[in-house]
């Protein structure tokens, strides 16, 4: 007969009384079998990931689309018909009023006139500067041309002179020391009528109002100058 060893024996003993240690005595004195509790083996069951939310990028806004812009009904305009204007009486032209005053002379008759005269005036002007008689007497009426040859009148003249000493002996004395004196440099610029064939040349200034410095006869539709008579 084979003989275990001890240590093998004593494990042998050992499982034998780890299996009765379960067994427990009742209140009874009866015996009951106590199976421990075999600790449990807590298996983790792996959790899904939590996934992130993604970004979510806000979307670009989109351009919005024109819309056709509504064609509004064009309005009909209402032509509105033009009254007919109320023909104005022409105006009377204030030179005019004082060139004429009372004298029966037309607008039209009194423009040609004042051209007309006016225009002599400034050939006149050039004779003087010229101090050309012979051209000047050739633009005076034959009454003046009459008086003023006489010795007596060209006497009256004389006397009348700002300058003393002068002597005026003929008619173109008379030119040269009171015609050209009295007129030259005078800016003439309006007419007026005594008569529709006698005017005078006058200049306006604020100083002395008008001057008169020329005088004009209508001699079969030609003005020619006068010369008029001194008082006595």
């Amino acid at each position: 007969m084979k003989f275990f060893p001890k240590k093998i024996i004593a494990a042998i003993l050992a499982l034998i009384s780890s299996l009765s240690a379960s067994a427990v005595i009742n209140s009874a004195g009866g015996i009951k079998k106590v199976t421990r509790p075999v600790a449990e083996t807590k298996t983790e069951t792996p959790q899904p990931k939590k996934e992130e939310p993604k970004k979510v990028e806000p979307a670009k806004p989109q351009p919005k689309k024109e819309e056709p812009k509504k064609e509004e009904p064009k309005k009909t305009e209402v032509v509105k018909k033009e009254e007919p204007k109320k023909e104005e009486p022409p105006k009377v032209d204030e030179e005019y009023k004082r060139s004429v005053g009372t004298v029966a002379v037309s607008e039209e008759t009194f423009k040609h006139d004042k051209k007309d005269v006016l225009e002599i005036i400034d050939e006149l002007s050039v004779i003087m500067e010229e101090r050309a008689y012979k051209k000047w007497v050739s633009y005076i009426d034959k009454e003046s041309i009459k008086y003023w040859s006489t010795t007596k009148n060209l006497s009256k003249a004389q006397n009348r002179l700002p300058v003393k000493g002068l002597r005026i002996r003929s008619l173109e004395d008379y030119f040269k020391f009171v015609f050209i004196p009295a007129r030259r440099g005078k800016n003439i610029t309006e007419i007026r009528y005594e008569s529709d064939s006698y005017i005078k040349a006058v200049e306006i200034t604020e100083e002395d109002g008008e001057l008169i410095y020329y005088y004009f006869n209508k001699i079969n539709g030609e003005w020619k100058l006068h010369l008029p008579p001194i008082e006595d």
